[in-house]
């Protein structure tokens, strides 16, 4: 019994001599550091066109048999909207005046990325009446774009048979991105 209290007094003392040598060791070293962050910022570039300038164009379901006619009734007014308050155009709103069935066009645009890291911008998001068919140009699920860099997009509409008379229709295109390595 007495050999079993030595022991344990031993080990005890050793523990407690262990730590005082590991705190006379131990030192603690303040790191302080820098984080500076990118922005993630892009918008419609403000250059726009569309088909619809002198002469309207009809086309066919499916997009098909797209020609020219011999009339301008139909007319095509496209609005960029700033969607998250931060001076920046990231939502086209089209609005189609005195349209028919079968009025159609195409509108022509670009993005560009005026952030600091490169993005991923997807396909847009489209809210549109039923009586509008929209078609965008692009089968990429999404475009990489550099800082200052911008990519051309287009897409194309038609007002479907569907359409009643002295009706204003209006539709939007919303773009999503994300920073790059990011999943849209």
């Amino acid at each position: 019994m007495k050999k079993a209290r030595s022991v344990a007094l031993a080990l005890i003392a050793a523990l407690v001599l262990t730590g005082a040598g590991y705190a006379a060791w131990s030192e603690n070293i303040p790191v302080h550091g820098t984080v500076n962050t990118g922005e993630l910022d892009w918008c419609l570039n403000g250059v726009m066109s569309s088909y619809d300038v002198t002469t309207d164009y009809a086309c066919d379901p499916g997009f098909t048999n797209i020609r020219p006619l011999n009339k301008n009734v139909g007319h095509t007014i496209l609005t960029p909207e700033d969607s998250d308050g931060d001076g920046d155009h990231e939502k086209l709103v089209v609005t189609v005046v005195n349209a028919y069935p079968s009025y159609y066009n195409t509108v022509y645009f670009s993005l560009v990325n005026n952030g600091t890291i490169p993005l991923k911008i997807g396909m847009p998001l489209i809210q549109n009446p039923s009586e509008v068919d929209v078609r965008c140009d692009n089968d990429q699920p999404f475009t990489i774009l550099e800082p200052g860099r911008h990519t051309s997009r287009a897409f194309e509409f038609r007002i479907n048979d569907s359409a009643l008379e002295n009706t204003t229709y209006t539709f939007s295109l919303y773009f999503p991105a994300v920073q790059w390595n990011a999943s849209l």
